[in-house]
């Protein structure tokens, strides 16, 4: 369960991040920066290839650690909220960028 929050999260938080990268990288060249800011979409690969490693580095250790351990849950509404929510979010996700790759 907390993986696959962790999924939709990271899902949504590279969507953002590629979004900001491209819009920052179609900037003309100016004063600042002659070139063009077409390195924008390169940090912000970097900035999403980094945030998922570190998140399936977190994800290894925790998994390895209650891998033996037997857990009840303690918050079923909660979980079911969540999962609720996540589905919510990606179904809307999903109709814009389809509707943004049909454009």
């Amino acid at each position: 369960m907390v993986a696959d929050a962790l999924h939709n999260a990271i899902d949504s938080l590279t969507s953002f991040a590629s979004l900001f990268g491209l819009k920052i990288s179609q900037r003309k060249p100016d004063e600042k920066f002659s070139y063009g800011y077409y390195k924008a979409e390169n940090l912000a690969t970097l900035f999403i290839s980094v945030f998922i490693f570190y998140v399936a580095v977190e994800l290894l250790i925790e998994g390895y650690s209650k891998i033996f351990k037997l857990t009840e849950i303690s918050m079923p509404f909660q979980a079911m909220f969540v999962v609720l929510v996540s589905l919510i979010v990606s179904y809307f996700l999903a109709r814009y960028m389809k509707r943004l790759g049909m454009k």
